[in-house]
């Protein structure tokens, strides 16, 4: 864990989203952790404005509330290939990506198994009211046909 040192007063809030900024310009703050405790810093999320949906490039800074000195960071710049594959899959779970046409295929497909329930559904009944009929006219035949050939038998 990460832990704070330096002068006994902390940066405001203000301060240490300026630190942040400057650190990594052309970003908006997204997400702000002030500490949890004396010794604990800040936790500082920034997003380019175009990037609120995906949050692909998303930067996570820990910064000494004391000092302002960036403790770690973690976003674009220092993000493995593992990473980045990792960051797709809150945007593949919600649908974020790709605008309305993703949102609308999303809606499509989680639907869709409640319309193959209710279609399959429907036409299973309809095949068994079928079977249904087909048996009650074949025994309606077969009995008709018995029936006529008492009568020429009886003849």
């Amino acid at each position: 864990m990460v832990t704070a040192t330096g002068p006994k007063k902390p940066l405001a809030a203000d301060e240490v989203v300026s630190v942040a900024k400057s650190h990594v310009p052309g970003t908006e703050l997204y997400r702000l952790y002030p500490p949890k405790a004396d010794n604990a810093p800040y936790r500082v999320f920034l997003l380019p404005a175009h990037d609120r949906d995906t949050r692909f490039e998303e930067t996570r800074l820990v910064i000494d509330p004391y000092t302002g000195e960036i403790l770690d960071e973690d976003g674009p710049k220092t993000m493995s290939a593992g990473d980045r594959a990792m960051r797709w899959l809150l945007p593949l779970h919600f649908g974020t990506f790709g605008g309305a046409v993703t949102k609308w295929l999303y809606v499509f497909v989680s639907l869709s198994p409640v319309l193959l329930t209710v279609t399959g559904t429907l036409t299973w009944l309809r095949h068994r009211a079928k079977q249904r009929q087909a048996r009650k006219t074949s025994s309606a035949a077969t009995a008709k046909t018995a029936a006529s050939e008492e009568v020429l038998a009886a003849k």
